[in-house]
């Protein structure tokens, strides 16, 4: 099908709309049908063939390439494209529709003179504003009117010696005159016009001549222009829409699954089936529930099959029927004489007249302007006749019992209705098995209930139709009642499926998201600590970079994509506050996530041994086991045995990093215990990595302060915050 080929190319389909756009709303190109008799034609036409012949190169080279050959059948392009015409159309007309003057030398030294001359004649009008003895009116300029250059005069000073009068004011009170010496000017500008308009002239002749064999040709691009631009109009709202591409059926039939009307907003979708073996569909049901939408739904989605179309529908199978009627409302004619009845019966005498096999005939309330008992009648003789005669398909509403029955009880008609929920509310949806209730005196009085009078006017209608006819209107209401409670339930039941449905896939699509999200930040991180590594290798290589530093990147890059145990770490739920004096019992570092064992109480700071790892923490950091509470009643004596350094000032000029850390750390433990006053830290001037490590590591620790030395920054003096 044809749409199926541009949905199918759709960015040539763009490109080659967006060129035959350019052509401009009211294209008809009538320049292709004159070619052949020999008229000249104008720039634009011109323009508008330059056009077709660059559409058709964009034809030949993405849909004619890539279509095949059952595909291009489809569609009748006929072949314009010549390369050396376009090009001499381009010479003399650019993309924009105008004159290309610059490749037209005649033309464009004619424009350059015509330049020079009103700069000339604009220096010689002012020179007689303001040099003359004449007086001109203060307000405007000079103007050309009639190819003659004016100037504006106030009429109560004007004499012939101003020059020729060629246009008034409407007041009367200005007059535009062209002054003598300005003759020769507009003579000579008329002249370089003339010339200008002929050499203009001389060219689209030329070019016409050209044109001429390929009019025929160019006649039949027009059409197939206008046609493409049709076709993807529908093709484009067709994707809009949501439409389907429909199964052809061999057989003659219509299977339609989530039907709707694309004109109508939020449309309930519906679905309509007429198989091979029914002659047909009757639909009843309430007034305005939705009988006529659905009609024109089916109607529609016919048509569009037929124009090579997609159809308003989640899918569709339909038969390419050779003829569509649709018959619809009132179609009285006063200027015939013709009352609506004997409108809709000419109209049935046409169609018998015309109809032929394989036709699909859709009537929106058959025979509605006379009574129930004759319209019924005269329906089913019509349907039996046609039947027997074409045997066509028929789709048609109605409101006549008659009809109903008549029709439903024959067997080859399929009956169905428009459902109503339980306050006469239309719910727009089809049932079908059974014919509908009209519901005409319910329908009038929801519509009327805002009135006085709607609900009594109601009352008395049901009691003059009988107790007969009501009873039958009754009892149809009733089970469609029924039919209708059970759709809502199953409509409520397939809503509530389809959002546990949507709610999983929103599920596993989030839970997706975020793994690919985790995914790419792992890989980015590890494609920086990878590349910062390489860039580090890369400058020992060119000696730019020590080893230990090389090993130092590679181990801080391991640490870096080492998984976080602080996660992993339970905090234990056993937990007291310290006693007085903690000495010897097991304590729980709640910043190392450690536990430990308290080796030295010293005020508001306790000596805790991590399995080896020697750490001074603070009370307010720290809690107490509670399996120990009865553990330790009795003081506990520990001797502690360590190294004192003793010193003040460390100088580490040269030392290595590993070494420098270990000797700095001992020595604040000193500073932080009392054994010494201050420290001072000597680690040379520059950006050494020692004094770069030790200014980081005291920025993150609370207990110390620390400035250069006597402002020689080549050395740093720690003190303790609170001495």
């Amino acid at each position: 099908m044809k749409q199926d080929c541009l949905h199918t190319l759709s960015s040539a389909t763009a490109r080659l709309t967006q060129h035959l756009h350019r052509l401009g709303p009211e294209f008809v190109c009538s320049a292709s049908k004159d070619l052949s008799k020999g008229r000249v034609p104008t720039i634009l036409e011109l323009h508008q063939l330059a056009l077709l012949l660059e559409a058709d190169e964009l034809w030949l080279s993405s849909f004619a390439v890539d279509l095949d050959i059952e595909e291009k059948n489809l569609f009748s392009a006929p072949t314009v494209f010549n390369k050396k015409l376009l090009t001499s159309l381009r010479d003399f007309i650019t993309d924009e529709g105008n004159i290309n003057e610059r490749g037209f030398r005649e033309l464009r030294e004619l424009t350059e003179e015509l330049l020079q001359l009103e700069s000339t004649a604009r220096k010689k009008i002012s020179e007689i504003q303001k040099h003359g003895d004449k007086k001109f009116a203060s307000s405007g300029d000079f103007d050309i009117i009639n190819d003659r250059y004016v100037l504006p005069v106030p009429s109560d000073s004007y004499n012939s010696s101003y020059g020729a009068i060629v246009h008034r004011s409407r007041t009367g009170m200005t007059l535009l005159v062209e002054p003598p010496e300005m003759k020769v000017f507009s003579q000579r500008r008329s002249e370089l016009l003339a010339k200008r308009d002929w050499l203009v002239f001389q060219k689209c002749r030329e070019l016409g001549e050209l044109l001429a064999p390929l009019a025929k040709n160019f006649d039949q691009w027009s059409e197939f222009a206008l046609g493409f631009d049709r076709l993807q109009t529908l093709a484009s709202f067709a994707l809009t829409n949501q439409f389907c591409r429909p199964i052809i059926s061999d057989q003659m039939g219509i299977e339609l699954k989530g039907a709707f009307h694309p004109l109508v907003a939020d449309c309930v979708a519906n679905d309509i089936t007429i198989d091979s073996t029914h002659q047909g569909v009757i639909l009843s049901g309430p007034n305005t529930g939705g009988k006529t939408v659905l009609l024109k739904s089916v109607a529609i989605s016919v048509a569009l099959l037929r124009l090579g179309c997609w159809v308003p529908a989640k899918s569709a199978k339909i038969f390419p029927y050779s003829q569509l009627y649709f018959f619809s409302h009132d179609l009285q004619d006063i200027n015939q004489g013709l009352s609506s009845f004997s409108s809709e019966v000419k109209n049935y005498s046409s169609l018998v007249d015309d109809l032929n096999t394989h036709s699909l005939i859709i009537i929106d309330e058959i025979f509605n302007s006379t009574s129930s008992e004759e319209a019924s009648a005269l329906a089913v003789a019509l349907l039996e006749y046609l039947a027997k005669s074409f045997s066509p398909q028929i789709l048609l509403s109605t409101h006549h019992h008659g009809i109903k029955t008549m029709l439903s009880s024959m067997g080859n008609y399929l009956s169905c209705h428009m459902a109503v929920d339980s306050f006469g509310h239309p719910l727009y949806r089809i049932v079908w098995g059974s014919p509908g209730s009209s519901r005409g005196i319910d329908t009038f009085e929801r519509l009327s209930s805002t009135t006085s009078w709607g609900k009594p006017l109601a009352k008395r209608a049901k009691e003059l139709l009988g107790s007969q006819v009501f009873d039958y209107e009754s009892a149809l209401t009733e089970i469609n009642a029924q039919k209708a409670e059970y759709f809502l339930k199953q409509q409520e039941a397939d809503r509530q499926l389809q959002s546990l449905k949507s709610e999983q896939a929103a599920f596993k699509l989030q839970k997706e998201s975020q793994l690919q999200l985790i995914s790419e930040q792992l890989y980015a991180k590890y494609e920086k600590v990878v590349t910062k590594a390489q860039n580090e290798i890369d400058r020992f290589k060119n000696a730019q970079t020590s080893p230990r530093k090389v090993l130092d990147t590679l181990a801080q890059g391991k640490s870096e994509l080492r998984p976080e145990k602080n996660s992993l770490i339970k905090t234990p739920d056993n937990l007291l506050s310290l006693p007085k004096d903690s000495t010897g019992l097991r304590v729980w570092s709640r910043t190392l996530a450690k536990t430990g064992t308290a080796i030295q109480d010293k005020g508001d700071k306790i000596l805790v041994d991590f399995k080896g790892l020697k750490s001074w923490c603070k009370k307010k950091d720290l809690q107490l086991l509670q399996d120990q509470a009865r553990e330790y009643k009795h003081q506990v004596s520990v001797q502690v045995q360590r190294e004192l350094l003793g010193k003040t000032t460390l100088d580490c000029r040269g030392h290595r990093l590993e070494a420098f850390q270990s000797e700095v750390s001992i020595s604040l433990q000193e500073l932080l215990s009392g054994d010494i006053p201050y420290l001072d830290i000597v680690h040379g001037h520059g950006d050494g990595v020692l004094k770069k490590w030790l200014r980081q590591f005291l920025k993150h620790e609370n207990d110390f302060s620390w400035t250069p030395l006597d402002g020689n920054d080549g050395a740093t003096r720690v003190q303790l915050k609170n001495s």
